[in-house]
């Protein structure tokens, strides 16, 4: 017979839907420009490695200035394993 584990409970996610925090239309057409500009991950290539970017990256958090949200030069192009190290420390 199985011993009954504790069921892990997950906080329910109350952060606005990503169409509600500004990711819309016009934001996939500034994000895919930005990718086809800069296709390479900005981190990888600063450390001599290349590595395709995926993700757009806000370099000011749109929650600390929403006018830069569709500003090009407040963007980054990067890998998926940079974006989420970056978005992990909280920029």
């Amino acid at each position: 017979m199985r011993a009954n584990k504790a069921r892990q409970v997950r906080p329910k996610d109350t952060r606005l839907s990503s169409w509600r925090r500004g990711y819309d239309t016009d934001w996939y057409k500034v994000r895919d420009r930005k990718l086809a500009i800069d296709p390479l991950c900005q981190d990888c290539l600063n450390g001599g490695v290349v590595t395709v970017a995926v993700e757009v990256h806000h370099i000011v958090k749109v929650l600390d200035n929403s006018e830069l949200r569709l500003d090009i030069n407040n963007l980054m192009s990067l890998c998926k394993s940079c974006h989420s190290q970056r978005t992990a420390r909280g920029e």
